[in-house]
């Protein structure tokens, strides 16, 4: 029966106003495809559960992914169902990249649909195969990654070239779907002045979207700490700091000049 379909999933977590509109319960799948070099969440990586190395060292054992039905993951979401509807808000399916499990992410996201929960999902575009794709379309909401735009810079950022990723995006606004775009700002990587013109450009070169907002998602080292829980060295610099307020509004200025007044722009925090 699909109720009995499994997914790896990473963790669930409730009463996040982050990831889309209004109070929503977020589903972390486990898997992905890329390699950012400055994932943080780098337990969400692969397909299979992950032990935990540092705090087994202070007395706290965890693994990371477990197996668990859709029934399982709705009984959960449901809880919560009455804060969907007082503030708009709904079920967020992220990861890792959801799509790299795409008939568990597609069932949960039937099963939201036919107890009326809003469902977005959270993705880096990169899905490779038709099931994958329609997933995308599927979903009520998508809060799509944009990274690097140059082809080789992404390819050496991620692990894999940004071709997939634009192609699918074409796709999905010529399906007029609502679309949330997230700006991951790397100082050096993703934050220079010549990236965020490409993307602004490229957007722009797509006519009238169906884009709801651009949020600007300033760095946060945070994600230093879960690779020391895996017992990994993180790929980059340990210093590197959040952008500076003046210098988000600039990319921002950019943007906006790019796009106009009907695209918002937000700086997250």
């Amino acid at each position: 029966m699909a109720e009995g379909i499994k997914g790896l999933v990473n963790k669930i977590e409730g009463s996040s106003f982050v990831d889309g509109p209004g109070v929503r319960t977020t589903v972390f799948l486990k898997g992905c495809p890329l390699r950012c070099l400055w994932c943080c969440d780098p337990e969400g990586q692969h397909l299979f559960p992950e032990e935990n190395k540092l705090y087994p060292q202070k007395g706290v054992n965890k693994v990371f992914g477990q197996w668990v039905t859709a029934d399982e993951v709705i009984e959960i979401v449901t809880r919560d169902i009455p804060f969907y509807r007082a503030s708009g808000g709904g079920v967020t399916i992220a990861g890792g990249e959801p799509t790299y499990q795409p008939t568990f992410c597609r069932e949960l996201i039937r099963r939201c649909k036919e107890l009326g929960i809003h469902t977005a999902l959270d993705t880096c575009g990169y899905t490779v195969d038709e099931e994958s794709v329609i997933t995308l379309e599927e979903a009520d909401l998508l809060l799509y990654d944009f990274k690097n735009m140059d082809p080789d810079e992404h390819k050496r950022n991620t692990g894999v070239s940004n071709e997939i990723i634009l192609r699918n995006f074409k796709r999905i606004m010529e399906l007029r779907k609502d679309t949330i775009i997230r700006v991951p700002l790397i100082p050096g990587y993703t934050d220079t002045p010549s990236n965020i013109r490409a993307m602004g450009d490229f957007l722009h070169s797509l006519g009238n979207l169906s884009i709801i907002q651009i949020d600007l998602l300033p760095y946060n080292p945070g994600g230093i700490i879960r690779y020391e829980m895996l017992g990994q060295e993180f790929p980059l610099e340990k210093n590197m700091a959040r952008q500076s307020d003046g210098y988000l509004q600039e990319i921002k200025e950019m943007l906006v000049q790019l796009l106009g007044e009907s695209c918002p722009v937000n700086i997250g925090h």
